[in-house]
């Protein structure tokens, strides 16, 4: 094992994060070609802003400490360009005496904003704020960028500014890295509370077994297998990787308690530790491999996609699931055998004899007669509260019920922050790409706490510390003996058990209402969930309290152009040539007068009638003399080469009042104005840039959700038919998942919920965990059936055992990743939310929907054999 784990913790280290347009869009596409070739490479940048705060910020004091930030930063790796109001006064002050420099006077400065006003107004929005622009490529890595951020706060303190003037660094670079910040320090806290609620849950849940807790450590062993090979098998780690672990979690820990749960149960049963370790592996290992597989062929619908982080999500989940099964068969199992062994022999005399007896624990080797050894304290106060808790079942509901409303009532007077942020360059692709960051490391630092809790448990099972373990020649009571009849187990059953088997009762006994209004409630579902948005703002998964972000809008209503673009590439011949850049010209105004929503174009025509008295010159030896003299800094966001040349269309906050659907209908307008206002021969134009990019993108990660959904349900039931060759079996667990399909879009719909690019793929853990949760608890069912028991009896004794340990790692998932719907990025609630909701529904069903839908499809066929026969 250990062997293995060196090896996996090698293979993590290889897993290379994938956030590069090569994740959203195959490189064979037409629009990774526009968007990463022509546009990402040649023309992108990204500005870094300093706003200069106070009470006079045209004096020769301020501009002279603008000027030394501005040539420190010139020096920086990474900076391509720094404007500021004391760069156009030097420029200004050439012109005017020959002198490249501020002058020392206030009045001097004075005089050269009254020169050309205009340029300054982008620069200095009013008296009191001064706006320093760094310009950084768009192809920087957040590496790259922060050390350009590091180096600007030292420069910062270098320059000089007089006493009493606030400096803010914001833009998008600096925001996306503040978002990164945000996202580790609360992923931290986050995964710490998901934690301790899955270790409380299996305290309460799976407190019928000994070392209850040993699931986790196990599942968590398996994730760290699934990284190893993810490494070795070239898998990246991309932004949709997150919503891979609910499902492998999930998954992993299902398997493990099942393995566990049933190794107890024959333990309990009379059975030595080897016995019950084979009819463990006899019993449970087919039935798990065989939910596992119906799992996998759930998963391979998302190898449909045309986003490769779909597929690699994909990928993730068929090794995740194999990684988490062999973990639980294997080491789970052996863990378990030999704590179990050890317990017994006692081989090496290390465990104090006790003479008091167990309450929870069974000796398989003396079932006539009980000693009871004390239960931790934590443990006993987790037994009463839990005790508590279903003696006052009705009273606590009706309480929180009734607190919940009023909840909900004072809720509406909450204020809600409506002013939202919007750049193009912080986009979703930004935000979820520092989520999957910030997890990797936590995700890690979960494991190494889970092999430490892995330790921890073998080294209590040799020491003892607490006499947790029985002498081998200790009685213990029974929880359950197989050769009792239903009656009998009901009455020894336990709270949980007990209220199992009413539900199966219950179910059974009201099968047709349930099963229609299941079904009908589904269909319902299904309808509603097309009117389910899916949420493309982007701007929206950021906390909007963030100080960083505050910042950022005020520097928005500083200064224009800082919202969304089009950005039209032309591929010419000759960029000198005269008519390409009339045509240019022309298209430029045709766009700002005739479409509401372009505010500004912007290219090198633009620079060259400003350096040729507002008109563009005749012949190309005047252009290319022009060129010339433009400083390369400037050109450089223009034209590239001599056959590449960019119009910027600025259309605003596009994202935030158009959004996706709008930004693709402004693109498609813009497009049959270039069919009716053509550009010149031989002169090829396309509409790319970051905008457009998101068009596709976001419309290709949630399109097709509910196609890939029906596709895997179906390629299921297919291979349930080809495995049972059994109807009954094969439509029995696939009836449950259509039905959660549908319950899902209903409360999505109920609740005003909204899909976003990480939800949207969670279909998989439908897929994953309803079919796991229906094939387990009928294998079980046929199994009590050959040993003798009718279908109700059949489906009790399934329900009491199965169905514990399901309800053992529903609840523990359920409760984890509920911890998400606190995170402060309202896109990790919403996460975190559907996650909650679809395993509940998953659980749900399993129990409500499933018992009476086996037993009445079972019967059904045993009444149609025995009239034929």
């Amino acid at each position: 094992m250990f062997l293995l784990i060196l090896l996996s913790l090698e293979g993590a280290q290889m897993i290379e994060m994938a956030s590069g347009t090569e994740t959203f869009v195959s490189k064979g596409t037409q629009l990774y070609k526009d968007y990463d070739h022509l546009f990402k490479k040649n023309f992108q940048t990204e500005n870094i802003i300093v706003m200069v705060e106070g009470t006079e910020v045209k004096s020769s004091a301020v501009m002279k400490a603008a000027d030394r930030l501005e040539h420190n930063m010139l020096t920086v790796p990474g900076v391509l360009s720094v404007t500021s109001p004391a760069t156009l006064i030097k420029q200004i002050n050439y012109k005017v005496s020959g002198r490249a420099k501020v002058p020392d006077s206030d009045r001097e400065v004075q005089d050269i904003l009254n020169i050309q006003p205009g340029m300054f107004e982008s620069l200095m929005p009013d008296d009191t704020h001064m706006v320093l622009v760094i310009k950084v490529a768009g192809s920087s890595t957040d590496q790259q960028r922060g050390d350009i951020l590091n180096t600007l706060d030292i420069s910062l303190k270098e320059a000089g500014f007089p006493p009493g003037y606030g400096l803010i660094v914001t833009g998008s670079p600096a925001l996306r890295l503040d978002i990164n910040k945000e996202i580790s320090q609360s992923m931290g806290i986050l995964l710490g509370i998901a934690s301790l609620l899955m270790i409380v849950v299996l305290l309460l849940v799976f407190r019928h077994v000994r070392w209850g807790l040993l699931p986790l450590p196990v599942v968590l062993l398996g994730v760290l297998f699934t990284f190893g090979l993810m490494g070795y098998a070239g898998v990246p780690m991309t932004m949709v990787s997150m919503a891979a672990f609910p499902v492998l979690i999930g998954l992993g820990i299902d398997y493990a308690i099942q393995f566990h749960n049933r190794m107890e149960e024959e333990i309990r049963a009379g059975k030595s530790s080897g016995k019950a370790l084979v009819l463990t592996i006899k019993h449970t290992g087919p039935a798990v491999l065989i939910a596992l597989a119906m799992t996998a062929l759930g998963f391979i619908p998302l190898f449909t996609s045309t986003i490769p982080m779909i597929q690699d999500f994909g990928k993730l989940l068929l090794i995740g699931v194999v990684m988490c099964y062999i973990s639980a068969l294997f080491f789970g199992l052996v863990i378990l055998y030999s704590f179990d062994w050890i317990s017994r022999t006692n081989p090496f005399g290390l465990f104090k004899k006790k003479k008091e007896e167990l309450d929870t624990e069974i000796d398989p080797s003396n079932s006539s007669a009980a000693k009871v050894q004390k239960a931790q304290a934590l443990e006993r106060f987790l037994m009463k509260v839990a005790d508590f808790a279903i003696e006052h079942s009705r009273v606590i509901l009706v309480i929180s019920l009734l607190t919940c409303f009023i909840g909900i009532y004072v809720d509406q007077a909450i204020p809600i922050q409506t002013d939202i942020i919007t750049d193009q360059s912080v986009t979703m692709i930004d935000i979820i790409s520092a989520l999957a960051s910030g997890r990797v490391f936590m995700i890690m630092f979960g494991i190494f706490l889970g092999l430490v809790a892995l330790y921890s448990f073998y080294w209590i099972s040799r020491k003892n510390p607490f006499g947790l373990f029985n002498k081998k020649d200790e009685k213990i009571e029974t929880e359950t003996d197989p050769s009792n009849s239903p009656v009998a187990e009901v009455q020894k059953a336990k709270a949980l058990e007990r209220a199992l088997i009413k539900i199966a009762d219950f179910t059974i006994e009201h099968s047709r209402i349930i099963l229609v209004i299941s079904l009908l409630t589904c269909f319902a579902g299904i309808y509603a969930d097309q009117s389910v948005p899916i949420q493309t703002d982007t701007n929206t998964f950021i906390p909007q309290d963030m100080p960083s972000l505050v910042n950022y809008k005020q520097m928005q209503d500083l200064i224009s152009g800082t919202g969304d673009h089009l950005n039209i590439i032309l591929k010419v011949k000759d960029n000198s040539d005269p008519e390409v850049l009339k045509w240019m010209d022309e298209f430029s105004q045709y766009e700002v007068k005739n479409r509401g929503h372009v505010y500004e174009a912007t290219s090198i025509v633009d620079l060259l009638k400003e350096k040729n008295g507002g008109t563009i010159p005749e012949t190309s030896e005047e252009i290319r003399k022009i060129y010339g003299e433009i400083p390369e800094s400037q050109k450089k966001g223009y034209i590239q080469g001599s056959q590449l040349l960019t119009i910027d269309l600025d259309i605003g906050q596009a994202m935030e009042n158009l959004e996706i659907t709008g930004i693709k209908e402004l693109r498609d307008i813009v497009g049959e104005d270039l069919q009716w206002l053509q550009p010149p021969p031989e002169v090829t134009v396309i509409i790319t840039g970051q905008s457009v990019a998101m068009i596709d993108i976001i419309s290709a990660l949630t399109s097709g959700r509910v196609f890939m959904t029906m596709l895997g349900i179906v390629l299921v039931l297919l291979g349930l038919l080809v495995v049972y060759r059994d109807y009954v079996k094969a439509l029995s667990p696939i009836v449950p998942m259509f039905i959660v399909v549908g319950w899902s879009g209903l409360v999505m719909s109920g609740l005003g919920l909204s899909y976003t690019p990480m939800t949207a793929v969670l279909g998989a853990l439908i897929l994953g965990v309803g079919s796991e949760y229906s094939i387990l608890m009928m294998e079980r069912y046929f199994e009590e059936k050959e040993n003798g028991l009718d279908p109700v009896e059949a489906i009790n004794q399934a329900m009491t055992t199965t169905g514990s340990a399901l309800i053992a790692s529903g609840a523990t998932t359920v409760f984890g990743f509920s911890a998400l719907i606190f995170s402060p990025f309202p896109i990790l609630s919403n996460f975190g939310l559907v996650t909650v909701i679809d395993v509940f529904l998953a659980i749900f069903v399993t129990f409500v929907v499933f018992p009476p839908l086996i037993v009445m499809m079972d019967t059904h066929r045993e009444k149609k054999k025995a009239g034929i026969d």
